[in-house]
């Protein structure tokens, strides 16, 4: 009796995770990331990389402000070098060094790009981001950390890749913003782009933001990402983008500081170069998405100014 009551069970149990695994299998045959995080720039910049990192030339690291203000296939095409944007949201100095000591082990840039914002150094988006699943994935190594990536992360992986390709609008997110060019760059349209009153005047909110424990954190993690790109002999830029124009006159009076001092203090130190863009009305508004983040035209705009550096 007991063995006929428990062959059912056990038949169940097995289809279950022939099931599972099937469907683990399709996802990552077809290219479907993980969702590694909550951040849904971090799981889809995996899915870019996957199929686009054959290249160590130029590479961009950084958070928001690396993948809109930098116009990737305008810097390749204005630079002749290989162009691949890593960035993906609030990823703060501390997430680009752990992504740079992953990149290091399999090859050495010979150009890195940095930018770098206020809002960076008290970035909290990515506390859950895991870097070692994340490269795992994108370099298709490790086959059973990336089967168990699924299984763990299976049901918002679903959910995740469902809103996405029914265009379904969650919270904030428009997923227009992680349509990447051929470089992994995300442009805003000059046009069409709809502005966000809140975030148009966001720069009000940074003030008290301002978190000195966490600020002094991500320096360090600054420091560190330098030093290591120094010994690799990786020519290195750290950009600090524009503002509209009332941005950087009330962040100038309120919190301009030893941030960016120690910021250019440290460049110096570890032969990078600091390129601190203050923007006194050479950006007009009309080039901005909101205060900190330029659309397609300011984007080529800088891209261009800091190409003639960068060549």
């Amino acid at each position: 009796m007991s063995n006929n009551f428990n062959k059912p069970f056990f038949l169940g149990i097995t289809s279950s995770l022939l099931i599972v695994i099937s469907f683990v299998y399709l996802l990552n045959e077809f290219n479907f990331a993980p969702a590694f995080a909550a951040n849904h720039s971090f799981n889809a910049k995996a899915q870019f990389l996957r199929r686009s990192f054959n290249s160590c030339d130029l590479i961009v690291l950084g958070s928001s402000m690396a993948l809109n203000n930098i116009d990737g296939e305008f810097l390749e095409n204005s630079t002749g070098h290989k162009v691949i944007n890593f960035s993906f949201w609030g990823a703060s100095p501390s997430d680009s060094l752990l992504l740079y000591k992953k990149i290091r082990g399999d090859c050495t840039p010979k150009i890195l790009l940095l930018p770098l914002q206020y809002q960076d150094f008290s970035a909290s988006w990515s506390t859950e981001n895991s870097t070692d699943e994340f490269y795992a994935y994108i370099k298709n190594r490790d086959q059973l950390k990336i089967i168990r990536t699924y299984v763990k992360k299976l049901m918002p992986t679903i959910a995740n890749h469902m809103s996405r390709h029914l265009g379904v609008h969650m919270e904030h997110l428009d997923y227009k913003s992680l349509a990447y060019d051929q470089t992994g760059s995300v442009m805003f349209d000059c046009e069409e782009f709809r502005r966000n009153s809140d975030r148009w005047n966001g720069f009000k909110r940074i003030i008290g933001d301002v978190r000195p424990e966490k600020i002094g954190y991500e320096l360090n993690a600054l420091a560190i990402l330098l030093k290591l790109a120094n010994l690799d002999g990786v020519t290195v830029f750290v950009l600090r983008p524009p503002l509209r124009e009332v941005a950087e006159l009330s962040l100038n009076q309120s919190v301009n500081s030893p941030m960016w001092e120690y910021t250019s203090k440290i460049s110096k130190q570890y032969s990078a170069r600091f390129l601190y863009i203050n923007n006194s009305g050479e950006y007009s508004d009309d080039e901005f998405a909101d205060f900190s983040h330029l659309n397609k035209c300011g984007a080529r705009k800088l891209t261009l100014a800091i190409s003639k550096d960068i060549q």
